[in-house]
């Protein structure tokens, strides 16, 4: 990516914080100790990792993003995606990709809650949780937004004086 040595924190699952990945035992040699994910990213001189310390909660994400687009007809969305036309496949398409997210746009039209059985059903309650497959992007994009607090939306009457400042502008 272009721009990844200057950002200053790229939010990251907590879970490669700890120290659970067992390197391979080189025979000879005395076993070395269990390092983290994050560990091995540092020693390659990736050092902005910071780790997420929001809400982890799936539905809790796609319920703020679902929020984020809706009353479209009176404000902009809060969050937009960028994929050109171009790009968007249908289906997950590996590489790296300057200027779009194909793979995000891709895991977001695929999320699907839990499914219950009808004997789960019966039991307890039915389940709200997202499942948790192809969901990479998404979780990139879960740790960035919220991690920032959501703009505040304009009042309505500041919506139409810059509409009018606008037409006026273009009229000119």
């Amino acid at each position: 990516m272009l721009d990844f040595e200057r950002m200053e924190n790229i939010y990251a699952d907590p879970s490669i914080f700890h120290r659970t990945s067992q390197q391979s035992q080189r025979p000879g040699h005395a076993p070395e100790r269990a390092r983290s994910v994050y560990e091995l990213y540092h020693e390659q001189g990736i050092t902005n990792l910071v780790s997420f310390r929001g809400d982890l909660s799936d539905v809790s994400f796609i319920n703020w993003l679902l929020q984020c687009w809706t009353d479209l007809d009176n404000r902009e969305p809060s969050v937009k995606i960028v994929c050109p036309p171009r790009l968007y496949r249908g289906k997950p398409v590996p590489g790296l990709y300057q200027f779009g997210c194909p793979n995000l746009l891709w895991e977001l039209m695929n999320t699907r809650r839990v499914q219950s059985t009808a004997q789960q059903l019966l039991h307890r309650n039915q389940s709200e949780a997202i499942v948790d497959k192809d969901n990479h992007a998404r979780d990139a994009m879960k740790y960035h937004v919220m991690s920032h607090p959501q703009a505040s939306q304009k009042s309505y009457g500041r919506r139409v004086e810059e509409r009018l400042k606008g037409k006026l502008r273009r009229e000119e």
